[in-house]
């Protein structure tokens, strides 16, 4: 059964011809899944579409086989054309974690959100639609595209999938239920390809990238009592490697795959001075989300994200950190 809400922004997209579509800051594969997918149905309707990236850092590298990713604009650097236009913000609620995109989302005659992620009470949008059960936030986007009865096409639905397996971890995580496999089923039948986007995803590192993995195994600790893991890279680890914040994706997966650890951490400080941000992740029912809370993170329950802003000390955000992961193991976060 398709939400009304969801019902509601398919008829508010049939009444413009403009749109500007962004997605959040440290953009994720799902993130950029639900901004082409959406931005090929609306096409196909003959709408304009603009899409923002929230931050300067370019699209991650092996996102860019995606179509259209190449014409993705700064949110920064964005001077709207239109003079009525909708303003579709996906994968996300909140305005800060759009950035510079809240400035043109401002100038909007209609905001809308969608968004798979649990409802915060800042949420600004004309209309809104989330479900924290749907594994990603594509799955939204393709029921979407169902509602405004576009043609399902081998192209719409391979950048459907990049979202699905993005967010499920080519569904080993908990969220690749039922429903998901079923959408996916839909998007193959529809002429996408598993293989492909998993390759794309996870068989496309570059030397930088595993010489910065080096970097990273050689900084983690194990707590093997309590079963969690935290791990850092450093400014000086960028610039030896020459790599970048895109070169950091799999890393959060690596240190998940130890056997004896039920959720862990990667911090990363990119540039000296920059504040200290995080990725936690879960292979049990530990809620990270709740240790992220705490530092306006946010996410899923396996699956958060959050920044130190004003903590530059990369050691002291490791220590920190380390000490609230035990609190949490132990059952004590506050």
């Amino acid at each position: 059964m398709v939400d009304a809400k969801l019902s509601k922004i398919a008829e508010q997209l049939q009444t413009y011809d403009n749109f500007v579509i962004c997605g959040h800051v440290n953009h994720d594969g799902d993130c950029i899944s639900c901004q082409v997918t959406l931005t090929m149905a609306l096409r196909q309707l003959d709408k304009n579409v603009v899409n923002l990236l929230a931050d300067t850092s370019k699209i991650n590298d092996n996102l860019s086989a995606i179509p259209l990713t190449d014409s993705f604009i700064k949110a920064d650097d964005y001077v709207c054309e239109f003079d009525n236009f909708c303003f579709v913000t996906v994968d996300c609620a909140q305005n800060y974690r759009i950035e510079d995109g809240a400035k043109i989302k401002a100038k909007a005659d209609c905001a809308l959100i969608i968004d798979h992620h649990e409802l915060t009470d800042d949420v600004e949008a004309d209309i809104y639609f989330t479900d924290p059960s749907a594994a990603s936030c594509s799955m939204l986007i393709w029921k979407l595209c169902k509602l405004l009865k576009v043609q399902l096409n081998a192209e719409i639905a391979q950048a459907a999938l990049v979202g699905l397996i993005s967010d499920t971890a080519s569904f080993r995580n908990k969220n690749a239920d039922a429903n998901a496999l079923r959408l996916a089923c839909e998007m193959v039948e529809c002429g996408a390809s598993t293989a492909d986007v998993s390759n794309m995803l996870f068989l496309n590192n570059s030397l930088k990238t595993l010489e910065l993995q080096n970097a990273f195994l050689n900084q983690c600790t194990v707590n093997t009592k309590l079963h969690y893991a935290i791990g850092y890279l450093t400014a000086q680890d960028f610039e030896k490697t020459g790599a970048t914040k895109n070169d950091t994706t799999g890393l959060v997966d690596l240190l998940k795959s130890i056997d004896c650890v039920n959720f862990v951490c990667v911090l990363r400080q990119i540039e000296k001075g920059d504040d200290i941000h995080g990725s936690l992740r879960a292979k049990d029912d530990t809620d990270v989300r709740s240790l992220a809370t705490q530092y306006k993170g946010g996410g899923h329950i396996a699956a958060a994200g959050f920044t130190m802003v004003g903590q530059t000390d990369l050691k002291a955000a490791v220590d920190e950190i380390y000490n609230k992961m035990a609190n949490l193991a132990e059952g004590k976060l506050k």
